[in-house]
């Protein structure tokens, strides 16, 4: 095996160790290649960064310089199978990725310490998988997208685990469930945990929920109208399910269907956001089965105010609850105080109520009720605080108020 192969064999082998792309670009480094070193170093000391450090948006920006010199080079081995134009737009994806969007069938791709992460793809035909799972070869590829995914056929030429090394998989448009049904029996998923379903036939997810995939996942991102969620309840119970989170769309959100899937016992993470919930929704919520093991609950930009907040907080629906998310709602002084006097005041760890209409009486009540508790951050940005109130506020909890 030519040397840079064991390199690439080595990364894409163990994608969460640094070492070997740091060999990989000592290697780099001695044949000339220095800008490729440095990116991979540079992206590398980036994903190690906390966030917050005043050296984070100099380094991001000198990788982006860096990508932006080189993408054409860069990209092409893995546009030229599909004779694909190298054309790109360059796009921001975290305070870590920098992603590039391309065009056709490879739509996007995200690199993340020095290398392709995250892949957008639209299958054209069942003939784009061998090439696909030849990059996801050759590229420590965890993070895959399909788009409107092709029937992969029955001519496969030995790729069943081309794509092993696929830990997150996104499907979208997916409207056949036969072309679904091939994907899951041609091809090995087995270290995939995390699966997101958007824009997806309600029969596409009874079809996952038949597949060896669910009783492996620990995520699920999918669409929240009723429909949907009804078909969860033939997801196979287990275990191992500990995150939800539920999308917009067309309709409402029904609380007793999101309550009746069959692994929200198991769930440790719920994400809600968009839902427009409103008071009735949270008020169901508080009246529905109790979430054992959920410690961390998002419940940002619901249109909901003081009184389904007030039942929902009274519910003790949550015991383990450590982290609380409930940003740009219509939540006033009354709400605030309604939670300094619920027993989440003596339990959650990290609260955040930005973007409400919380002033200084509720902000003051909550913060002395905070005050003997976990409680490790509170974020108040956004409510209608003066600068006088947000120091009184900090007089009784110091640091742990969010200050930017």
């Amino acid at each position: 095996m030519a040397e840079p192969d064991t390199f690439i064999a080595a990364i894409c082998s163990s994608p969460a160790d640094d070492v070997p792309r740091l060999a990989y670009a000592d290697w780099c480094e001695e044949r000339g290649e220095s800008d490729r070193a440095n990116f991979i170093r540079k992206q590398i000391r980036l994903a190690r960064l906390p966030q917050g450090v005043a050296e984070t948006r100099e380094l991001y920006q000198q990788c982006a310089d860096l990508l932006r010199a080189h993408a054409p080079a860069w990209v092409e081995p893995i546009c030229k199978p599909f004779e694909q134009l190298t054309n790109w737009q360059p796009k921001r994806i975290s305070n870590v990725g920098l992603g590039l969007t391309l065009g056709y069938p490879i739509s996007a791709i995200e690199f993340v310490r020095g290398f392709i992460e995250q892949m957008t793809f639209s299958p054209r035909s069942g003939a784009d998988y061998a090439p696909l799972g030849a990059i996801c070869q050759r590229q420590p590829i965890t993070r895959l997208a399909l788009r409107s995914p092709a029937d992969p056929g029955p001519d496969l030429n030995g790729i069943s685990n081309a794509f092993v090394s696929i830990q997150a998989l996104t499907f979208q448009n997916a409207q056949s469930t036969s072309a679904i049904g091939r994907l899951f029996d041609s091809f090995s998923w087995r270290n995939v945990k995390r699966l997101a379903l958007f824009s997806v036939e309600n029969e596409v997810i009874a079809s996952i929920c038949r597949q060896p995939l669910a009783r492996q996942l620990t995520g699920l991102k999918l669409a929240g109208d009723s429909s949907a969620f009804a078909e969860l309840t033939r997801f196979p119970l287990d275990d191992r399910m500990q995150e939800l989170v539920v999308l917009r769309s067309g309709e409402a959100l029904s609380i007793p269907h999101l309550c009746g899937v069959s692994f929200r016992p198991t769930l440790k993470t719920l994400v809600l956001s968009e839902l427009r919930l409103g008071d009735n929704g949270m008020s169901a919520l508080a009246r529905g089965d109790v979430w054992l093991r959920l410690r961390t609950l998002v419940l940002d930009r619901n249109r909901f105010g003081d009184p389904g907040w007030s039942d929902w907080v009274r519910g003790r629906r949550t015991p383990e609850l450590r982290a609380l998310s409930a940003k740009q709602n219509y939540l006033t002084d009354r709400g605030a105080m309604r939670l300094a006097e619920s027993p989440l005041s003596q339990t959650l760890e990290w609260i955040d109520l930005r973007g409400n209409r919380i002033g200084r009486k509720g902000a003051l009540t909550l913060a002395r009720a905070l005050v003997e508790g976990p409680l490790k951050l509170l974020y108040l940005q956004g409510n209608p605080l003066t600068d006088s109130d947000t120091q009184a506020v900090r007089s009784i909890l110091g640091d742990r108020v969010d200050r930017n």
